[in-house]
């Protein structure tokens, strides 16, 4: 169970300590797969050279075999990478609470976009730049959560119900030091921007369907089996190269139509997979954890919509937009 430090020093100290330590052993393990990998491929290459023309069974089983542990290789390496990114990020995150403490704010995001010079007191207090109030506050894990907690400072609650409410949630967040800086954490795995957030905005919003079709879900089941039997065909020399190009043209005979709304749609999703996967973690973290303040359990109950986990959804759209790329 997370507990509060009586000290934050020594707990920023410890968890410091602790990813930088995890943080060491995933680079040597890195470095040693690197090696490993390239070992794997080297030693395949050579045997698949010694034994061309001796035996043809030895050939194809070294081939089959070393290229499958490179390739386990490789995906190990990947996902070393990933672990790396994780510690390192948590190393950030404990490395600036340090710099917090000790007053050092000059690298440090405080919000100077949010003054407005006609506001009451948002110029004048503190309230943002540098050492300000919201320096010191913010821990947002998303833009918009930066720019909801900004809203916070310039439109303050006065309704005294909801204040208390509040502060029985911030009074729960507090005795979950370790769940908050992993939150925190996958927040900043992938950062998002305002044009990246305003693009999903805008295709959730689109209430056209184009692709959702009858014939377009047929092609679907068609097209892999039309390629499989002009390979064939090709294969037996039953047909020439000219089969395989109207193959190609085919398909884009049919959606050559569709051009200007494939653009459309990839210019608002593509390449945004991380920042699904982020928000997908972030979901997850808060439909998996127990709250007991009716703040929390409140926006944990509006994430979860007839017992559907909105961070399986979104993990799903992750994985369409990864193939859209």
């Amino acid at each position: 169970m997370n507990t509060e430090p009586i000290s934050p020093h020594p707990f920023f100290e410890d968890q410091l300590l602790q990813f930088r330590n995890q943080l060491a052993v995933v680079n040597q393990k890195i470095r040693r797969i690197s090696t490993l990998r390239i070992l794997s491929f080297l030693i395949t290459i050579v045997g698949i050279y010694v034994l061309a023309g001796v035996h043809l069974v030895a050939l194809i089983a070294i081939g089959i075999i070393g290229f499958a542990i490179f390739i386990m290789l490789v995906i190990r390496h990947a996902r070393l990478h990933k672990l790396k990114r994780w510690y390192g990020v948590l190393v950030q995150i404990n490395e600036t609470e340090m710099e917090l403490l000790a007053g050092k704010t000059s690298a440090i995001p405080n919000g100077q976009e949010f003054i407005n010079q006609d506001h009451p007191f948002t110029s004048d207090l503190d309230v943002f730049g540098n050492r300000s109030l919201f320096q010191l506050v913010d821990r947002s894990a998303t833009l918009k959560g930066r720019e909801k907690l900004a809203q916070r400072f310039i439109h303050l609650l006065k309704d005294e119900k909801e204040l208390e409410c509040r502060q029985k949630a911030i009074d729960e967040l507090k005795q979950k030091p370790v769940w908050r800086q992993h939150f925190q954490a996958h927040g900043k795995l992938a950062l998002d921007d305002k044009n990246t957030v305003d693009s999903f905005l805008s295709w959730a919003k689109d209430k056209a369907v184009s692709f959702n079709k009858p014939l377009y879900k047929l092609l679907l089941i068609i097209n892999p089996i039309l390629a499989l039997g002009t390979i064939f065909l090709i294969s037996m020399d039953f047909a020439g190269f000219g089969l395989f190009v109207l193959f190609l043209l085919i398909p884009f005979a049919i959606i050559g139509s569709k051009f200007n709304t494939i653009n459309t749609l990839h210019s608002q999703l593509g390449r945004k997979t991380e920042v699904l996967a982020k928000y997908s973690e972030l979901f997850g973290m808060i439909e998996k954890e127990s709250f007991t303040s009716e703040l929390l359990n409140e926006q944990k109950m509006a994430i979860l919509q007839e017992d559907t986990s909105t961070q399986k959804t979104i993990k799903k759209l992750s994985g369409i937009l990864s193939a859209f790329d």
